[in-house]
């Protein structure tokens, strides 16, 4: 899981934004099997930049959001505000930089 995590951001720096976006769901199913709910919710927000990078705003924020609620549920801050910059970028993405401020400034 932890390779697959290193595999798929040297994947998004080159550019293969479809192989990215496989290892961080290969890396999900692995950390859902092994319960490690912080994981599921880092690696979701992986997924999150990738459709971020490829333009999918709508889906970015849905992965983002998916990736926040088990952060906060697990009371884990660098998952969540990890999650949270990236519903923050979406929001900037998206010209809503009130909405961005109002996720960055806690």
């Amino acid at each position: 899981m932890q390779a697959s995590e290193q595999l798929g951001i040297l994947a998004e720096i080159s550019g293969d934004y479809p192989r990215t976006a496989r290892l961080h769901e290969e890396g999900v199913r692995s950390a859902r099997e092994l319960e490690l709910f912080t994981q599921v919710s880092f690696r979701r927000a992986r997924q999150g930049r990738i459709a971020l990078l490829t333009g999918d705003t709508v889906r970015a924020a849905d992965l983002h959001e998916q990736a926040r609620r088990p952060a906060a549920d697990q009371a884990h801050r660098p998952a969540e505000q990890f999650a949270e910059i990236g519903l923050a970028l979406g929001a900037r993405r998206a010209g809503d930089p009130d909405a961005a401020e109002g996720r960055l400034r806690p």
